[in-house]
């Protein structure tokens, strides 16, 4: 279970993602918003597959900071290839 600053930190970060990914790629209000959206599903997807796997990687407080950025960006990049 995330403790509130983990939460609060896990929105910062998925925004920060969408931002990044929108700035890339995007063009509309509509796009970011899917863009925000699958960052934060892919980075609760993210850290639910490394407390499943037991994983060791670096975290930044509760956060497993590798996976939950490679859940991000592939629910983001998942989301643009299905174009939401």
């Amino acid at each position: 279970m995330l403790t509130h600053p983990s939460i609060v930190l896990a929105a910062l970060l998925a925004t920060v993602y969408a931002t990044v990914f929108h700035l890339l790629s995007g063009k509309t209000l509509r796009q970011f918003l899917v863009a925000w959206m699958a960052a934060v599903v892919g980075f609760a997807a993210g850290q639910a597959a490394a407390s499943l796997l037991g994983d060791h990687s670096p975290t930044v407080g509760e956060l497993r900071i590798v996976w939950v950025t490679l859940g991000s960006w592939a629910f983001m990049l998942l989301a643009r290839k299905l174009s939401l």
